[in-house]
């Protein structure tokens, strides 16, 4: 008896066994599981959905310099709507047509197509680009507007269910800016280029992509200026890293950032700290957590040493000068992950481990030539790359630019 159950214990382990190594883990490839998010966030509007916003946007202007001519502004939203029925994942004509109401003081029907803008296509980055459109201006001190908060509040919460579980990474949105580069793109001569003060150009953001519905979210929306981030070892709280400027001093000075800011976000419910500047040029920034604070090291011109950001947002000084914990897992991060930021590269992980039964690691591809990109694999030889067509990083992408 003892010898058959033991047998029976081999052949349900044996199946089990090539049960994991069979069954699909990685999600299918469109139509995709539901949840939020999109199928591709990188891609551009259909040609034709953006030329009908044009045209849209020319009647638009058109009805605001001709007050009382109601029609105009009916011909405006036919486009959009139109712009919208031609390709569902442009959300900016929705905005507009919101914009439209406004300007005809139909406060109720703005606030409509602003709360369906926000169940349709989520959180990020339309909650900021709801607050901060000057044509929706008039309806921001309306009864509407709680209305509208309301449902960016629940907005929120749908877009980060789930988020600290995903793939989060670096991605630009668009090709870089050159940045007064006289070389080529990436290699040793990536710092080389023309001495002067730049925009930073690079277009990027941090995205997640789920590998359980295969859709990807967008997480911050600083204008494309993100360059690289840190989870916290729980994975609740995100810090990040923005710059203005690209700063390219004359040999042998290094090249340097500024207009730097450090921002704190949860991941559940996609809450924003304050951005905390530093000031003057910096040239190199170290970034971590010590529990669930940021610890920084930063070499520059004005600020320079180690710091704790506290509960408020504000620079403390560390007494510890680079903290260490030992490298075990918990919930797929590394305990003492952490990044280097320069005006040129960013170290930081260049792989992620997911909990799971799948064994589904995520692992950054750096090229010589052509953009860096994420490759997903699972234990049952599931392989998958990330739909980011400008360039990925797992903690951000090298070099900048």
């Amino acid at each position: 008896m003892g010898a058959m159950m033991a047998s029976a214990l081999s052949v349900s382990r044996l199946t089990a066994a090539l049960w994991t190594a069979q069954a699909p883990c990685l999600p299918p490839l469109p139509p995709l599981r539901p949840g939020p998010g999109s199928d591709d966030p990188f891609r551009a509007p259909a040609t034709s959905a953006a030329e009908l916003n044009v045209k849209g946007m020319k009647l638009y202007r058109e009805a605001a310099g001709q007050p009382g001519r109601g029609e105009k502004w009916e011909e405006a939203r036919a486009r959009y709507r139109a712009a919208l029925a031609a390709d569902p994942s442009f959300a900016y004509p929705r905005l507009n047509i919101a914009s439209s109401f406004v300007r005809q003081e139909r406060y109720a029907d703005a606030a409509a197509e602003i709360i369906d803008l926000l169940h349709q296509h989520g959180y990020v980055p339309w909650a900021r680009e709801i607050l901060a459109s000057a044509d929706l201006g008039a309806l921001k001190v309306r009864p509407e507007m709680a209305q509208i908060r309301e449902a960016m509040a629940v907005s929120a919460r749908t877009w980060g269910a789930g988020l600290s579980a995903d793939v989060l990474f670096v991605a630009r949105t668009k090709a870089a800016m050159n940045m007064g580069r006289t070389g080529g793109q990436g290699g040793t001569d990536a710092g080389a280029g023309q001495p002067g003060v730049f925009l930073m150009g690079v277009h990027q953001e941090i995205f997640a992509w789920s590998a359980t519905t295969g859709r990807y979210r967008q997480v911050t929306a600083e204008d494309g200026k993100v360059l690289a981030f840190i989870l916290s070892p729980d994975r609740r709280r995100l810090a990040y890293v923005v710059a203005d400027k690209l700063v390219r001093n004359q040999s042998p000075l290094p090249a340097a950032l500024r207009g730097v800011a450090i921002r704190v976000a949860d991941t559940s419910t996609l809450t924003l700290s304050e951005p905390m500047r530093i000031g003057g040029d910096v040239t190199s920034l170290e970034l971590t957590f010590v529990g669930t604070r940021p610890w920084i090291g930063v070499e520059g011109d004005r600020v320079a040493g180690t710091f704790v950001l506290d509960e408020e947002g504000r620079l403390v000084p560390s007494p510890d000068p680079r903290p260490r914990r030992p490298r075990t897992h918990r919930g797929g991060g590394h305990l003492d992950e952490r990044i280097v930021l320069t005006a040129v590269d960013v170290t930081g992980a260049r792989s992620i481990a997911l909990p799971g039964r799948c064994g589904v690691v995520a692992r950054e591809r750096r090229a010589a030539s052509g953009p860096a990109a994420i490759e997903i694999t699972a234990r049952n030889a599931e392989r998958r790359t990330l739909l980011t067509r400008f360039g990925a990083g797992l903690r951000g992408l090298a070099p900048l630019y």
